[in-house]
């Protein structure tokens, strides 16, 4: 839909380039096109290793196009965490980047193709390599330029987008199952919430194995028919040529990495002049640091709470809230669907600790292969069970 409202704007850049939603989807048939023909099937997993840039999350768009899931790898995964997450979803197929900042992939690809018998194929996803192929010249050997996309082969809304492992904090990790109408529902709420002038451009040096950086940043942003500017590795000294030259106006970071681009000496309030609206999620912030971020762009900072089973953002700072009042709080909810109990199952009063819970409307399906899990994830009356205290 984008590509037609608007072609020629730019979807995601990286140091690599940039590529607008026009050659994007033209680019995302052909990988998807190319996909199926290489035996990857609605429903199938495909793992892929790559940092965040507009070429990896290029691979998901395909495979969403397909009805096929994406399983993220972390590039700063040692081998034994890689495995397990392979050998947990037995993904048909693995796309990997070549190497990062010294570290080479390539070895550690091989090994999982000799060590996880679900994966049939494997694409190098930047480069020819001796025994893989890049993945464009995967597909520009597998089409014939005539192709036409399957009428069954189109995702539904019902669809897992993508499998995201837990930190596993309370066991092994698990991958939760993220269908598209609770990556769609969500990201359509995030823009009526955050709201910018224009259409969002965002910065987003977030991991893609993660529910942050492809969700909340790069997916909610393209929904919205934005430009995502990717950076393959946090760097606080680049962040504000960065918004400058993409005229980012929103961004969303964790506290700690606020703190880290505002002590930096090359931090200048000047780069950020185009910046509506500051977010910061995953931590506790200082009123100090909120002070400061205040005083960036509009001056407009807030808030969600959300967790990778709720597919992010549930709850949301209101507009304009007062920064003491922002300091100590996660956000309110915007509909029925968020509820605080107690130990006993009764909804708390003002003031009395209990964990948030979410109805399950547009939360994850459960964890793969879990039943059990997954059961236990859910009150008998619908509502997801985060664990956490509010």
């Amino acid at each position: 839909i984008r590509d037609r409202q608007y072609p020629e704007r730019v979807a995601m850049r990286d140091d690599h380039g940039e590529i607008c939603y026009a050659a994007l989807a033209d680019r995302v048939q052909r990988i998807a096109l190319a996909l199926q023909q290489q035996g990857v099937k609605r429903g199938d997993r495909v793992a892929v290793l790559t940092t965040p840039r507009a070429d990896g999350y290029t691979v998901f768009l395909a495979l969403n196009a397909m009805g096929a899931i994406w399983l993220g790898i972390n590039p700063v995964y040692q081998y034994p965490e890689m495995k397990y997450v392979v050998d947990d979803a037995t993904p048909v197929a693995l796309v990997f980047l070549s190497e990062f900042q010294g570290r080479q992939y390539v070895d550690e690809a091989r090994q999982l193709m000799t060590d996880c018998p679900s994966l049939a194929n494997a694409w190098c996803l930047d480069r020819d390599l001796g025994d893989y192929v890049s993945l464009d010249t995967m597909v520009t050997t597998t089409l014939s330029g005539t192709e036409v996309v399957p009428s069954d082969s189109a995702c539904d809304r019902e669809d897992v987008a993508m499998i995201v492992y837990t930190s596993g904090s309370t066991g092994e990790p698990k991958g939760c199952m993220l269908p598209n109408k609770a990556m769609a529902f969500r990201a359509f709420t995030q823009w009526q919430q955050f709201r910018v002038t224009d259409y969002p451009r965002v910065y987003c040096p977030l991991p893609l194995n993660h529910v942050g950086g492809m969700q909340m940043v790069a997916g909610a942003t393209l929904f919205a028919g934005g430009t995502v500017n990717f950076q393959e590795k946090f760097d606080p000294a680049s962040v504000g040529e960065i918004v400058a030259r993409g005229e980012v106006n929103f961004m969303v970071l964790f506290p700690t990495m606020y703190q880290l681009i505002m002590d930096h000496p090359a931090f200048d309030p000047e780069d950020w002049r185009s910046l509506e609206c500051i977010n910061f999620s995953g931590g506790v912030i200082s009123r100090a640091l909120l002070g400061r971020l205040s005083e960036l762009g509009a001056g407009h900072v807030c808030t969600c709470f959300g967790s990778t089973e709720t597919c992010i953002g549930v709850i949301f700072s209101e507009p304009d809230l007062d920064l003491d009042t922002l300091a100590i709080s996660v956000g309110k909810p915007i509909r029925d669907d968020a509820r605080v109990l107690n130990e006993n199952g009764e909804p708390c009063g003002v003031g009395e600790i209990g964990e948030f819970q979410v109805r399950r409307d547009f939360c994850m399906l459960g964890y793969f292969n879990r039943p059990e899990a997954t059961s236990a994830a859910f009150t008998e009356d619908g509502w997801l069970k985060t664990g956490d205290l509010v």
